[in-house]
C-alpha cells in the first residue's frame, strides 16, 4: 500500500500513545473513531494478513494497530531475515514469533499482545513455513493459532503440510 500526499496533518497519539494518524488518503469510513470498540472479556480480536513483505511498513502497521487494535496479528509472506529486527516493524507492547523465509519469499509471524500469556510450539512446525502458538482464551478455553504460508508451486498438497501438527495437537488433548 502507498499513500503520497505533500500535505498531510502531522501524526498524533491516542491515549496509550500509538501512532494514530489525523487524516488520510484512504477512504475515510475506516478512520471513524480513534478509540477502540469496547469488547467483551471473552473476546480476542485477531488479524491475517498476507503483507507482501514487512519491509518499510512500520508506519502501516502501527495504522492497522491504530485502527483496528488487534490482539494478535498473523502475517505472511513477510519477506524478513534474521538481521531485521521484531522492534523495527512492531511495537514493543507485542511479542513476535517468527520464521523468516529462506528465498526470495514466504516467512510468516505472529505478533501478540504482551497481555496474553502464549507458548511458542516450534515442534509442531515440522520444517515447514509455519509457527504455533498456544495461549488461553479470555474465557479459559486452550486455543492453537498458527500462522502458514503455503508457496503455489509447493510440491505437497498444502493439507498434508497441517495434518501432522493438527494431529500432534489432538493426542496432547485426548481426555
Amino acid at each position: 500500500m502507498s499513500i503520497s500526499n505533500s500535505f498531510d496533518a502531522l501524526p498524533t497519539a491516542d491515549d496509550a500513545g500509538q501512532f494514530c494518524p489525523t487524516s488520510a488518503s484512504t477512504p475515510s469510513k475506516l478512520h471513524t473513531s480513534n478509540k477502540a470498540r469496547h469488547r467483551t472479556s471473552h473476546e480476542r480480536k485477531v488479524v491475517s494478513i498476507n503483507v507482501n513483505s514487512l519491509r518499510g511498513k512500520a508506519l502501516q502497521i502501527q495504522e492497522l494497530i491504530c485502527i483496528h487494535h488487534p490482539d494478535i496479528i498473523s502475517c505472511q509472506e513477510t519477506k524478513l531475515y534474521a538481521s531485521i529486527s521484531s522492534s523495527e516493524i512492531f511495537p514493543t507492547d507485542f511479542a513476535v514469533v517468527r520464521k523468516d523465509c529462506t528465498c526470495h519469499g514466504g516467512g510468516v509471524c505472529i505478533a501478540i499482545s504482551n497481555k496474553i500469556v502464549f507458548f511458542h510450539f516450534s515442534d509442531l512446525e515440522n520444517g515447514h513455513e509455519m509457527v504455533w502458538l498456544r495461549f488461553k482464551s479470555p474465557d479459559h478455553n486452550t486455543v492453537y493459532l498458527s500462522s502458514f504460508y503455503c508457496p503455489s508451486d509447493g510440491d505437497a498438497p498444502q493439507t498434508d503440510k497441517l495434518r501432522e501438527p493438527l494431529s500432534a495437537i489432538l493426542d496432547r488433548h485426548k481426555n
